[in-house]
This record gives structure tokens, sequence and C-alpha cells, in this order.
């Protein structure tokens, strides 16, 4: 959203300035576009399954199956994040793929144990007579007992770095409607974008910290 109302900003005296009018609503097209696939993904969540045939991902904007036999046998995640991990593939030509997927390689999800995930998806990897027994209670008890504890993990954003990111957005959004240069109002442009991909996913993440933490609490 902030995206969206930063290149918004910039739009109006760009036009007004006598810039591209077709070129400039293009990208602002496409930045919609982007902003309703994140909406959806917003909405509808994103999500990760494990089944015996392999890994259903559901992303903002695009859908993926990634059969067991397209993971490397040995190293099938290549890192892991708070709310994200990487696979590397031995087969991506079996990957099946269906709407906008820029990065078939990172799965992001919610309420999920990224460690435990991880464990699990190199578990499955490596003992292909496991896998058919995924999805039931002895099978999430056995991971359970043999995944070791999660390493632990630096803290999430803090607030004042949210606060100052919103702050810089906010001056840079400011300055498109100042009677300044044409290359301040680009260079504000940029800023603002910039800050707005610091700030939201960061909250994100704070925010979704937190929900976490409640739930182990229960």
């Amino acid at each position: 959203m902030f995206l969206l109302v930063a290149f918004a900003a910039w739009l109006g005296p760009a036009i007004g300035q006598g810039e591209d009018r077709w070129t400039l609503m293009a990208g602002l097209s496409l930045l919609t576009a982007v902003w309703l696939g994140g909406l959806r993904g917003a909405w509808s969540g994103c999500g990760v399954r494990l089944t015996a045939h392999g890994i259903d991902y559901r992303g903002p904007a695009s859908t993926l199956t990634v059969p067991w036999e397209a993971l490397d046998a040995v190293h099938p995640v290549e890192s892991v994040e708070r709310f994200a991990i990487r696979l590397r593939y031995a087969r991506p030509d079996l990957i099946r793929a269906t709407g906008v997927a820029f990065d078939r390689r990172t799965i992001r999800f919610e309420g999920a144990d990224a460690h435990f995930l991880a464990a699990a998806i190199d578990c499955y990897a490596a003992h292909p007579q496991r896998r058919a027994r995924i999805g039931t209670r002895d099978a999430l008890d056995e991971l359970r007992r043999s995944v070791p504890p999660a390493p632990p993990q630096g803290p999430p954003p803090g607030w004042a770095s949210i606060g100052a990111g919103v702050l810089v957005f906010v001056v840079a959004f400011a300055v498109q409607g100042a009677p300044v240069p044409r290359w301040v109002t680009w260079i504000a442009g940029g800023i603002a974008i910039m800050a707005a991909g610091h700030s939201v996913p960061a909250a994100w993440t704070r925010l979704r910290g937190k929900a976490s933490a409640r739930q182990d609490m229960r």
C-alpha cells in the first residue's frame, strides 16, 4: 500500500511536468497489479503443506507444487529465515507453478516454525520410505522427537527503526507536492519507495513475532 501511494504521489507532479503519460500510467498499472497480488496474499495468507508427493505452497500471487524428487536429497534447504525458507533443487524441471512466481526457491509462510519445517523437509528428502506416513500423528511425534532445538533467533526489527522508516517516507511523500525541481521529486520518490520497502516488512515481522509468542504461551 505504501509503495502504491508513494508512486501515485510522484505520478501527479511528473505528469504535470510533461513526462510521458502513457509510460507513467503503465508503471502505475504494473505497481497496482503487484499491490493487488499482495492484498490477495494478505487476505488469504501464505501457507505450505507437506504431502507424500512433495511440497504444496500457496504464495501471495502464485502456487508451487514441488515433488520430493525435485529437491536436492542431501541439502534440500539452502537457508532458513523467520518466516521463510529457501530450497535447493536437483530437478527444477519437475516443479509446477501457477500465477506469478518470480522466485520458485523461496517459500514464505506464517504461523509455522521455520526451523521445524526445514528439518521436516530435510528428513523426507533424505528418507523416501517415510513419506507415506506424512500427515499422521505418529510421523509428527517422531519428527518432534528427532528435531534438535531451534537455534536462538535475533530480535525482530525495533519499533524505533520502523518509526524512522515511516518518518522518512512521510517527509519524502511531502516533497512530492512541494515546488521543487523535477530531479528532487525523482529522488524523493525513490527514497519514499525504499522507506516503505523497509518499514512495511519490518512491521509485519514484528507483529507476526508477537502473534507467535502469544500462541506459544497458550
